[in-house]
């Protein structure tokens, strides 16, 4: 996991800023602010004290504070040297486009660093170990790759949309073992929730809700054999439009719409192109 986690940093450092980071050779000061501040948000969301944290300054939220604060100068430096040494990269393409300002896009670099590393990280561990366990899932996933990409080639998005298999792998993967295994939305408005009894559930303005993808996607009733790995579900137009689970919201844990997470096509990438050459 800790060397999936480095990988996955590595990608999606060399995505953002066109360079490598070293995270693979030795100790990487931004990768452990990431994931400490990470490690934070997590603590608090899940917390009772939720936005208390903050007004207690907590070691918790002072912990959060401080990785981001690091990772915010981090930034600075790195979107300041894209500028100075442009080399091609996802911030130097929006700079390029000049619609945001520098400070805006170092801003929102560590939420992407955030969201496109630890998810590709999981996934990929995800990944390996269903294959581990389906060896015949394994092998029609190796001849693909081999019929594709043959010994020597690297495998680019070009290459990707001719493995099908392989989308259909981190599909069934995500469909079982979701990295976003909740969603919270916090409600402007009363709801009421209707219940298969009959009855409703009355939700006050404000309150948390909670949605998971898991329910659904293991759900008999919408999905044939929801406990088995089956990529195989995927490939077929036909099955695919069959499993009511293939919805926006259930095919990967970047959400749909306005909400979907800002890095899900780097962390998408990331995901075919890690799958493709591990």
């Amino acid at each position: 996991q800790h060397f999936l986690q480095r990988l996955s940093f590595e990608m999606i450092c060399s995505a953002l800023l066109g360079r490598r980071m070293g995270a693979l050779e030795g100790d990487e000061p931004l990768l452990a602010a990431t994931v400490r501040s990470m490690e934070c948000a997590s603590s608090m969301l899940m917390s009772p004290l939720q936005h208390w944290h903050a007004r207690l300054n907590t070691p918790t939220w002072r912990g959060w504070v401080a990785s981001l604060d690091f990772m915010l100068l981090r930034s600075h430096e790195h979107v300041s040297a894209c500028i100075s040494h442009p080399t091609p990269s996802y911030v130097d393409a929006l700079l390029r486009r000049g619609e945001l300002t520098a400070a805006e896009i170092s801003a929102n670099v560590p939420g992407l660093m955030m969201a496109g590393f630890e998810t590709v990280a999981a996934t990929l561990h995800w990944t390996l170990l269903h294959l581990a366990l389906q060896p015949a899932a394994q092998e029609r996933l190796h001849a693909e790759l081999s019929s594709v990409l043959g010994r020597d080639a690297d495998p680019c998005r070009e290459s990707v949309q001719r493995m099908p298999y392989l989308r259909a792998v981190l599909r069934e993967v995500q469909r079982l073992t979701p990295t976003a295994f909740s969603f919270l939305r916090r409600l402007p408005d009363p709801l009421a929730v209707q219940l298969p009894s009959g009855g409703a559930a009355r939700l006050p303005s404000g309150a948390w809700l909670a949605f998971s993808p898991v329910g659904l996607a293991t759900d008999p009733a919408h999905v044939e054999a929801p406990t088995e790995f089956r990529p195989e579900r995927w490939v077929d137009a036909a099955a695919v439009h069959r499993e009511r689970a293939d919805h926006p919201l259930m095919r990967d844990g970047f959400s749909h719409g306005p909400r979907m997470c800002l890095g899900a096509r780097i962390a998408q990438l990331e995901l075919w192109l890690g799958g493709a050459q591990i």
